[in-house]
């Protein structure tokens, strides 16, 4: 008995002094919340451009955005913030389908009437990749039934579209360029509360000064200049000094969302991220708000430092599963000026949506927008048009004409490759499955049966075998200058989000098809090795998120002092704090001693 006496009171021991580490003394407490909303890539396209031509039915084939419903999505969205009632509006970009005028005006005034149901609210915006100078805007609403370009959105003009943002007295600080220089020019800072700075970078390329091509033309790539790079460096600095919890926000990811993004999608993370994403990290950033990817992602960056920095993406309005983000800030100050800055989010999904049709006139309602938009997913008919496009502009009409029937078939052939047992599942099911379990943040392993025996066909190469298998029989009828185009569109035109260059392409397709793809031989064994780990590689990274797992809801706990990370009981850094890792001794004494240790 005076044993078992002495353990309970060794245990209470323990506790005690664990709980001296971290409940906060009764003078100090909250000292500032901050609700926070964000939507991104609504793609919006004012219903008054929208008519039921060929050239617009046209642009619905080119990716599964619904921009017949696009102007009811943002109302509902924007209903949802009404309901919530947060301090903060984030919109991540894109908000318009190619930087229409007319697109950029309505989106602005339902800003502006949002604004002025919720008085409170401050509304930051940045630009995406699609906002400014993008010449493929255009009006399909047009007397002659064919699409008319219309005047593009230039930086400045972008500003005044967004007063409700550039105009607030929130903001602090605004980026200028160096004379002579362009972009970067849509960079503010914002401080909504007290105890809190929002620094927004514009990382869209569309200037000479930015872009590859030193035009004035819009890149789906992202890249901050050396001068935007120290500034942002400097708005942390000061922010830091001020104690205020940073956060950022820019189009463009800052840390990778699924381990092959940095290989296969490189343009939806900002050039250079790594370094960026680590120096600001070190400087004090902790948080950034990103789009542009159609995912709905939390991903996180640990430098050699130990200071960390979450990338939360949030999945695009316009495509599945058109999710709106909720992040609770809480700051808790103690007496020692140690401050613990918690998160707790979670996600809106299944949204009703009420929008008035533009081609027929009608009102129509969608009762969950989350199933109805799973359905607007890749397609067949989607990759041919894709094909024939890229065909035509890479290579010649004459060729495409030539080619288009070859390519039609293999493509046909190539998605209705089975891929499971029963043979109920095709690689198009295969392809949606993957890239739609990314999308909506769903990526966590626990597939369904038809998928592992999808993964384990993978694996073994038997997929890419029969793929190989169908190239050869649908092209081997071809000449072999035409086989080396259609390879070489597959090969580009799939892989057109990652700029893949057509010479490029062309020079893969050649190899492959000199090295057998049209039934004059058998592929190199060691190419088809290496191709079939890159098939594994992918499907694998984009269902199975091994960076931080709760992309819906979080609880992310981060404590500083004088604005660096500390252990709160060691003033040790901190490499780690999140609830995935259970070994940490902070989620142990959270288990024990219950919910008011979350006030650290």
């Amino acid at each position: 008995m005076k044993r078992y006496a002495h353990m309970v009171a060794s245990l209470v021991l323990v506790l005690a002094l664990l709980a001296a580490c971290f409940m906060i003394p009764s003078s100090a407490g909250v000292t500032g919340k901050l609700k926070v909303m964000v939507m991104a890539d609504p793609h919006m396209l004012a219903s008054s451009m929208i008519a039921d031509t060929k050239d617009y039915n046209d642009s619905l084939k080119k990716a599964p955005k619904l921009f017949a419903e696009s102007e009811g999505i943002v109302d509902a969205c924007l209903d949802r913030v009404r309901a919530n009632r947060p301090d903060v509006l984030l919109v991540a970009g894109d908000m318009t389908k190619d930087g229409e005028h007319e697109s950029h005006k309505v989106f602005a005034e339902k800003l502006e009437e949002l604004q002025k149901d919720l008085p409170n609210l401050k509304i930051y915006v940045t630009d995406g990749n699609h906002d400014v100078n993008d010449s493929k805007a255009v009006n399909y609403n047009t007397e002659s039934g064919e699409a008319e370009e219309v005047a593009v959105t230039a930086p400045e003009e972008f500003v005044s579209f967004y007063g409700v943002t550039y105009e607030d007295d929130s903001i602090i600080a605004r980026y200028t360029p160096a004379e002579g220089q362009v972009s970067g020019q849509l960079s503010y800072v914002a401080r909504p509360k007290k105890g809190y700075t929002f620094i927004v970078i514009d990382t869209c390329r569309y200037s000479a000064d930015n872009t590859s091509t030193e035009e004035d033309e819009h890149e789906t790539s992202g890249q901050i200049s050396e001068d935007l790079e120290a500034w942002v460096l400097e708005q942390i600095k000061e922010a830091k000094k001020r104690g205020d919890t940073i956060i950022g926000m820019g189009h463009h990811n800052f840390v990778p969302h699924f381990t092959m993004e940095p290989t296969i999608l490189g343009i939806y993370l900002v050039n250079d991220w790594e370094r960026l994403a680590t120096e600001f990290a070190d400087a004090g950033m902790s948080y950034i708000f990103t789009g542009h990817q159609h995912a709905h992602d939390v991903a996180r960056l640990v430098t050699d430092a130990g200071n960390e920095l979450y990338d939360f993406q949030t999945g695009a309005s316009a495509t599945y599963p058109c999710p709106v983000r909720v992040v609770d800030f809480t700051r808790t100050k103690k007496n020692d000026g140690t401050v613990a800055e918690v998160l707790n989010g979670s996600t809106i999904e299944d949204l009703s949506v009420t929008y008035k049709d533009a081609i027929s006139g009608k009102t129509k309602t969608i009762d969950n927008l989350t199933d109805y938009s799973k359905a607007y997913a890749f397609s067949g008919e989607m990759f041919k048009y894709r094909a024939e496009i890229y065909l035509t502009d890479k290579v010649s009409p004459v060729v495409a004409d030539i080619a288009m029937p070859f390519l039609n078939n293999a493509i046909d052939d190539l998605t209705g490759i089975p891929v499971d047992q029963s043979g109920e599942h095709d690689l198009l099911d295969l392809v949606n499955y993957m890239f739609q379990s990314e999308a909506a943040g769903t990526d966590d392993g626990n597939d369904p049966s038809w998928f592992r025996e999808a993964q384990d066909k993978v694996a073994s190469g038997a997929l890419l075998d029969e793929v190989l298998d169908v190239l050869s029989n649908d092209l081997g009828a071809a000449p072999e200058s035409i086989a080396e185009a259609v390879v070489a569109v597959i090969i580009g035109a799939t892989a057109e989000d990652v700029d893949l260059p057509f010479d490029t392409a062309s020079a893969i397709a050649g190899k492959l098809v000199r090295a057998g793809f049209t039934g004059l031989g058998v592929i190199d064994p060691a190419l088809e090795d290496d191709a079939n780990e890159f098939l594994v590689d992918i499907v694998d990274s984009m269902t199975n998120d091994v960076n931080y797992g709760d992309d819906l809801t979080q609880y992310i706990r981060i404590v500083k002092k004088d604005g660096e990370r500390v252990d709160p009981c060691t003033d040790k850094p901190i490499v780690y704090l999140d609830k995935s890792d259970s070994n940490q001794v902070y989620w142990l004494v959270e288990t024990i001693l219950g919910a008011g240790s979350k006030g650290v």
